[in-house]
């Protein structure tokens, strides 16, 4: 099947001087959803619309690992289309040529779980998760919170009674993971869109960032109320199992989990909705994860090679997790005062 590739500057004008490619991206793949969050004035939807006008008649977006090299440019991020189906596809495959998103977050259901949830095994590229590694190596010690086991970092700050002061998430948080959860819509239906469409603020506006070292995990837990009920979590390092549980009728924990997650480096994991709210997460204190087989892990129809787990085993390493979320209540710098004096 051939893939044509369009690249954005020959798709913007000097009209939109201010549209960003992925706000480009998000309009070309979902307008109503745009609509609902961005009040352009006239000319400018007229502008949009007649760009979109000039694309190519397209189908249903398919993952592509690279551009064909004779097409692919080295500097200008390009939308990579394939005319297989009936909706637009979406992928900045220059910038990364190892990543592989789906069409929909529908192909990313792992159909083992008792609720929604979604797993993309190469939603980085490698050089995308070192880079991101070495920043978070970089930043100045005062930044972490150190536990007893392991440490984490809260960007763009801790919450102050369930509330985020309002700040952005530096660059190479936003870049590429919240553009590329904005770019895959949950269904092909258009007017579905992305997986924060729903959300307060229709992206993330909170990143926790936790190491978790051989032999080191997280007793089962929720996430509590204060952020719109869908989590993204990115994995990076090594790979470990997510436990899923369900309380009994007496409000007592089962501690036999009800699935099992095995994340891979580089992938992403989505929870939502009631598996959000109603379930707990954790991390087994082991060094080695066992019993990983077809019957006992959730995602492995999903994973980007079983190869490594064909023994039933996964030895851990250091891995690190980006734990996406949009907080509900934010609350302006200038306010922050007031709310400290309460506590």
């Amino acid at each position: 099947m051939r893939t044509k590739l369009v690249c954005l500057s020959n798709l913007t004008t000097p009209a939109l001087p201010f549209c960003p490619p992925s706000l480009l991206l998000l309009f070309l793949t979902f307008p109503s959803a745009l609509l609902r969050t961005h009040r352009f004035p006239p000319h400018v939807w007229r502008e949009l619309d007649s760009i979109r006008s000039r694309l190519p008649s397209v189908g249903t977006r398919t993952p592509v690992t690279e551009a064909p090299p004779s097409t692919q440019s080295s500097t200008e991020p390009c939308l990579v289309l394939s005319l297989r189906a009936p909706s637009l596809a979406v992928m900045a495959a220059d910038s990364a040529p190892n990543i592989s998103l789906p069409a929909s977050l529908d192909d990313a259901r792992i159909r083992g779980m008792p609720l929604a949830a979604y797993y993309i095994p190469d939603f980085l590229s490698a050089d995308e998760e070192r880079a991101i590694l070495d920043r978070i190596a970089s930043v100045p010690k005062p930044r972490w919170t150190q536990l007893t086991h392991r440490r984490l970092q809260t960007w763009p700050s801790e919450l102050i009674q369930n509330r985020l002061v309002d700040a952005p998430l530096p660059d190479w948080l936003n870049d590429p993971v919240v553009s590329r959860l904005q770019s895959i819509p949950i269904s092909l239906d258009p007017d579905t869109g992305h997986i924060f469409s729903s959300s307060p603020h229709c992206q993330p506006n909170h990143v926790l960032i936790n190491e978790y070292p051989p032999g080191i995990g997280i007793m089962p837990h929720k996430d509590g109320a204060a952020y719109h009920p869908t989590v993204c979590t990115v994995s990076l390092g090594s790979s470990l199992v997510l436990d899923i549980y369900k309380s009994k009728n007496d409000g007592a924990l089962d501690t036999t989990p009800v699935c099992r997650v095995l994340q891979e480096p580089r992938s992403l994991l989505i929870t939502t909705e009631d598996l959000y709210t109603d379930y707990l997460h954790g991390i087994a204190d082991v060094d080695e994860d066992l019993d990983l087989s077809e019957t006992t892990v959730a995602n492995w129809g999903l994973l980007r090679s079983k190869q490594p787990f064909v023994d039933g085993r996964n030895p851990r390493g250091l891995r690190t997790s980006l734990t996406y979320r949009d907080v509900l209540k934010v609350t302006k710098l200038g306010n922050k005062f007031s709310i400290l004096q309460k506590r």
